[in-house]
């Protein structure tokens, strides 16, 4: 996964329950899209505005009858965003692990 990837990925948008609050969303992937993109270019003290830890912990607001991101998609996608942050972080040193 690129920070383009981030940039341009699209969910769907419901009423219903199991949403997340739209602009909470969209404010956590703009950072996760400029940590992979300083990953990608090589600047690992920017790369580390959001890691691939805080990835898979984030909690969005849930929203009822308002309208909001498809949860189930969401967190499919942060799946595979945290295991493309958990490889560069891997690369690099800076998962706090002991390197080989």
């Amino acid at each position: 996964m690129r920070s383009e990837d981030v940039r341009t990925k699209r969910f769907n948008a419901l009423k219903f329950d199991g949403c997340y609050d739209v602009r909470e969303v969209d404010q956590f992937l703009d950072q996760a899209a400029a940590a992979l993109e300083a990953h990608e270019r090589g600047l690992r003290e920017q790369a580390e505005i959001v890691r691939s830890h805080e990835v898979e912990a984030v909690k969005f607001t849930s929203r009822v009858y308002e309208r909001g991101y498809s949860a189930q998609e969401v967190d499919v996608f942060l799946e595979e965003l945290a295991d493309a942050l958990g490889s560069y972080e891997t690369e690099s040193g800076a998962d706090g692990r002991a390197q080989r």
